[in-house]
């Protein structure tokens, strides 16, 4: 339930989604690397799932691969622009 009110909520407020998905990961990452040895193992889930669910959600595309396609261009357009 919580996953598919998240999808729904980056496809409409992108921007928010993206820094509470940001703010939840990196606080939950700091906790589990301090109180878990070798917690590295864990994190093969979160990428794939960002990956393949939040970040084609986020840019509104069906797959990972445009999504990878429209940050490469995004990247190309902040560098030709010196920011």
């Amino acid at each position: 339930m919580k996953k598919a009110v998240q999808t729904r909520a980056s496809k409409k407020f992108p921007q928010i989604a993206y820094v509470a998905m940001k703010n939840f990961l990196q606080m939950e990452c700091q906790y589990v690397h301090r109180t878990v040895s070798d917690a590295g193992v864990f994190f093969d889930g979160v990428e794939e799932a960002i990956a393949s669910k939040f970040l084609p959600s986020l840019f509104g595309v069906d797959d990972y691969i445009t999504c990878h396609m429209l940050i490469s261009k995004f990247k190309l357009i902040l560098s030709v622009c010196n920011f």
